[in-house]
Parts: C-alpha cells; sequence; structure tokens
C-alpha cells in the first residue's frame, strides 16, 4: 500500500535535481524520530477519537504554518474499521518541493498515534520506504526507551534515566545531566537577573533588557560570551510572567549545537526579574537522534514540591533585597541631585539656610546667616547643602 502510494506521488511530480531538506523545528506537540539522515519523520500522540480519519485531520491542524502552505494530500486509503489510515501528500517547505505520507493508527480506546514522514521530491521514491522501516511501535511512533527511576544525589527529586545517561549535579529540585555524545541537560534553573536599565549598579550582574523571555535567553547566553541563534520559538502559558518553548543553535568554542528549551521571564518590579530555563543542547549532528530519548526523560523529571516553593520564595525574597538595594541606591541619588540643585539655587542667590537647636529652619542672607552662628553656634547652624532636600 505505500509502494503504491508513493509511486503515484512520485509520478505524478517531476523529479528534478536533487536538494537539501530544510532543518525546520517539529511543530508544537510533535517529535523527530532519527531517520540516519535521510528525510524527516515527525510524530505525536493524538486522543479524543477512534476515528484514524478524525485524528488524521487534527494532524492536519496541527501541521498549519509548518510547511510553506496546506500540503495537498492526493491518495489516501484505509482499512473498513476506520482505525488505520494512509495519505499520500506534496508540500513545500522554505520553497523545496517535497512528498510525504501521513500515517494513523488507533491504539487505545481515545486515540492513538501518527506520523509524518516526507523527503525532497527528488529521493522520496528510495528514502521513504526506509523511514518507514526506522520507526519502532505502533502507529508510528519509536518506542519508548526504557528509563531507569533514578534520585538526585540532594533527594530533592527523582528522574528516569535512559542507559548512558547520568545525573551529574543536583540542588533543590534542579538538576543537571550529561547523556552520550556531548549531550547535556538542565532542568529547573532559576536566575535573578535585573534590567539593563538597573545593570550598571550592579557591575557584572546578568541582565536582560526585554521582557521577552526567548530574546532575554539569547541575550543572557550571549552575556557568556555564547554565540546563539534562536531558530523557533512558541509561547506557553505562565504563571506571574511570560513563557516560551524554543529551538536554538549555538557555537561553543567552535562546536556547532541545537538545543531545545522552556524559558520563562517573571518579572518582579520594574528593576528586578527572576529568568527560568529548563533545556537540552548536544552537537548538532547528534541532537535529532537523542531528542526523544531526552524529551522522554524530562517527562519523568519528579520534584517534592515543598522543595520547588522553597525556591521560589527564596529567589522572591533575594530579588525583592535587590529590588531595596536599587530602590534605595535611586532614592539617594534622586536626594543627592536634589540636595545639589537646592545649594546651588540658594549660591545664586546669595542665600543659607539655618537651623536652630529645635531643628526649625529659615533662609535668610548669606552673610546674616554666617553672623548668627558665629554669634550663637550652640543654638544655629548652617545647614550644608547634602541635607537641603526638602522635607
Amino acid at each position: 500500500m505505500r509502494t503504491t502510494l508513493i509511486g503515484l506521488l512520485v509520478a505524478a511530480s517531476s523529479l528534478g535535481l536533487a536538494q537539501t531538506l530544510p532543518n525546520r523545528p517539529a511543530p508544537q506537540g510533535m517529535a523527530t524520530a532519527n531517520t540516519g539522515g535521510q528525510g524527516r519523520v515527525l510524530y505525536t500522540t493524538l486522543s479524543g477519537s477512534r476515528s484514524a480519519t478524525k485524528l488524521a485531520q487534527a494532524v492536519r491542524l496541527g501541521i498549519q504554518g509548518y510547511f510553506d502552505g496546506p500540503p495537498l494530500f492526493q491518495a489516501a486509503v484505509r482499512n473498513a474499521k476506520d482505525t488505520q489510515l494512509q495519505a499520500g501528500f506534496t508540500a513545500k517547505l522554505e520553497g523545496v518541493p517535497v512528498i510525504g505520507l501521513l500515517l494513523v493508527a488507533v491504539t487505545g480506546p481515545d486515540g492513538g498515534q501518527a506520523a509524518l514522514l516526507f523527503d525532497v521530491r527528488s529521493r522520496a521514491a528510495q528514502t521513504l520506504p526506509a523511514m518507514q522501516r526506522a520507526l519502532m511501535g505502533s502507529g508510528g511512533a519509536p518506542a519508548p526507551v526504557q528509563l531507569t527511576r533514578t534520585p538526585f544525589p540532594d533527594g530533592s527529586g527523582t528522574i528516569g534515566l535512559a542507559p548512558g545517561w547520568q545525573v551529574v549535579n543536583s540542588y533543590k529540585g534542579t538538576v543537571d545531566i550529561v547523556g552520550p555524545e556531548g549531550t547535556v541537560m538542565g532542568l529547573g534553573g532559576v536566575l535573578n537577573v535585573v534590567s539593563a536599565q538597573a545593570a550598571a549598579l550592579f557591575p557584572g550582574s546578568p541582565y536582560v533588557s526585554t521582557l521577552d523571555p526567548a530574546a532575554a535567553f539569547v541575550e543572557l547566553a550571549q552575556q557568556s560570551g555564547v554565540r546563539m541563534q534562536l531558530l523557533d520559538q512558541r509561547p506557553t502559558p505562565w504563571q506571574n510572567g511570560q513563557a516560551a518553548f524554543v529551538r536554538y543553535r549555538a557555537n561553543v568554542k567552535g562546536t556547532t549545537l541545537d538545543g531545545f528549551g522552556l524559558v520563562a521571564l517573571m518579572p518582579y518590579d520594574t528593576n528586578a526579574m527572576i529568568f527560568y530555563q529548563s533545556f537540552v543542547y548536544a552537537p548538532a549532528q547528534v541532537f535529532p537522534r537523542i531528542l526523544p530519548t531526552a524529551l522522554q526523560t524530562w517527562a519523568s523529571w519528579s520534584i517534592n514540591p515543598s522543595v520547588f516553593t522553597e525556591r521560589l520564595m527564596a529567589a522572591a525574597q533575594s530579588m525583592r533585597g535587590t529590588s531595596e538595594i536599587i530602590s534605595s541606591v535611586n532614592a539617594d541619588r534622586g536626594r543627592a541631585y536634589a540636595s545639589i540643585n537646592e545649594g546651588w539655587n540658594e549660591y545664586f542667590r546669595d542665600l543659607a539656610t539655618v537651623e536652630d537647636n529645635g531643628g526649625n529652619r529659615s533662609q535668610v542672607n548669606a552673610g546674616f546667616a554666617s553672623q548668627l552662628v558665629q554669634n550663637d553656634p550652640v543654638n544655629w547652624r548652617v545647614v550644608p547643602p547634602s541635607e537641603l532636600m526638602p522635607r
């Protein structure tokens, strides 16, 4: 059945010259399976219907915006019970013509799995069958890797680890993990940052000039000397702030890394913010292969709720202290400017402010003030400009 569909699609298109398949992140809710560098496989789990046809319609809605325009479905087959469906399609990805298959299988009482397989038009007839063989498990999704539940060294949580993955550090629910072939994962990091306007008050402190969490992520990376390119971002709801899923590419010491992460920015006041990040990255040639296992590992992350609450409260308290420092510095600076202005005002008008021992002040001629204090220094004094902030 798949050979017939592919053959029909290829026959309906001119093959043309070989082209490179553009590298575009998977649509939200889908993951990328390893294909050995030939073509692309996107897969997902669906719920809400026992009809393969309806699940296929849900997939079509979910991939809106991924291709240059809506894919053109030219052939489709399904079984009598409507539990399996295959549909061939053509589309363009960043101007490159592609041919592909949509595979849907009902695997449970309320849903199933789906996969999109596609490649550039010139080689689809050879690569699509190979991609189907690369898929494992029912419905076209790779079979889950067996994870081993592993406690954090500090006892604040647990996570499932695949063979070759290990926890290298943890602190109050945060966890750093290394995996095969240079894979790094960091979950639950919280960083106190200040606004760009306040950065001069705290030399060396991380700062952001935006409330966009994805842009802040790039800005903070660049402050650390990492060259980063944001490939894609998808906003997601977040309490008391803004958040986004991000796909990015970075260059570190000559190595190109691809990554995926969740970042959030929670303003505390106009000068102080809390930046949250969870991410996974790996060398670009390895990333598509490790991402499914990384996402499965991420989903297994579990921390003690009280630990997370404690960390947020501590971060908020720290930000409160930072905020108070900033506010105090700004207030002191404002008072200093006001005092200087008041002092110059008196100088230009040849006036001075005198104060008696009861704290009562009067503005008088500068010469008279000097004579008054000279005659009765116990009960009178000239108020210096530094104290002339109006009360």
